[in-house]
């Protein structure tokens, strides 16, 4: 008989002890596709023609941005960091518009949380490799921090050589910071208990020269510093992402 105890109290420990590894590592995985569009049309670089919320036309020919430091906020309020990855997202590589995060624990969530950019932290201790290389073209050398976020293209009303608009919108520190935060609510609080989840949203870069700041071409063709312009934009940009669906195994 205490023999039989014994091995009942060894299986509920095991029991325990995986329910606890399966929260703490997890065993979910979450895919985020993100397609980028200008108010609602596709983005198309090079080819078309927007107009921004003023009626400026502008093409668009670079489109990229870092995704950073993803967590998940549960039903309850608590905040899941997830396995710290970085994400460059290049409109001209399709393959980088799909972001991969495994080690998901199983938990019930409410909302989808990351930084646009990189991390004061991991800035100030200089350049790293993988999307953090500096062949990226995403890296000031000479200010020791990277663009967190860059937009090229053209419009007649710039009034920059051949109509040229260039934001490469970097800067770590105050007052300058142009990171940002962004929490996304999910439609309905989502009950994980393992399995693949694809989560699709939209990245809106028509969002960037809106609100809460309108740009003018005209008046503004782009900076390529940490300044207070430069700031209005990260502003903007932090209101760019929507999740359009999520799917559940």
């Amino acid at each position: 008989m205490r023999r039989w105890l014994c091995c009942l109290v060894i299986l509920a420990l095991a029991g325990c002890s995986k329910s606890s590894d399966n929260r703490r590592f997890g065993n979910n995985s979450i895919q985020i596709s993100i397609s980028s569009v200008v108010n609602g049309h596709p983005l198309v670089l090079k080819d078309s023609t927007y107009h921004n919320a003023i009626g400026e036309a502008f093409t668009v020919t670079t489109f990229r941005y870092y995704l950073s430091n993803f967590s998940l906020t549960t039903s309850t309020g608590s905040v899941t960091p997830l396995p710290n990855t970085y994400f460059l997202v290049n409109e001209a590589d399709s393959n980088s518009r799909t972001l991969l995060i495994t080690g998901v624990p199983n938990d019930a969530y409410a909302a989808l949380n990351f930084l646009v950019g990189v991390d004061s932290l991991t800035q100030a201790g200089g350049p790293k490799d993988g999307a953090l290389d500096v062949v990226n073209g995403m890296y000031w050398s000479w200010n020791s921090g990277y663009i967190n976020a860059k937009f090229e293209g053209t419009s007649p009303v710039s009034t920059a050589p051949g109509h040229i608009l260039q934001f490469h919108i970097g800067g770590f520190q105050a007052p300058y910071n142009t990171i940002r935060s962004v929490s996304l609510p999910l439609a309905q609080p989502q009950v994980w208990a393992g399995g693949a989840h694809l989560v699709k949203a939209t990245a809106d870069l028509y969002r960037w020269f809106n609100v809460p700041n309108a740009i003018s071409f005209a008046k503004f063709y782009g900076t390529m510093e940490p300044d207070a312009d430069a700031v209005k934009v990260a502003d903007n940009y932090q209101q760019m992402f929507t999740i359009t669906s999520i799917t559940t195994p």
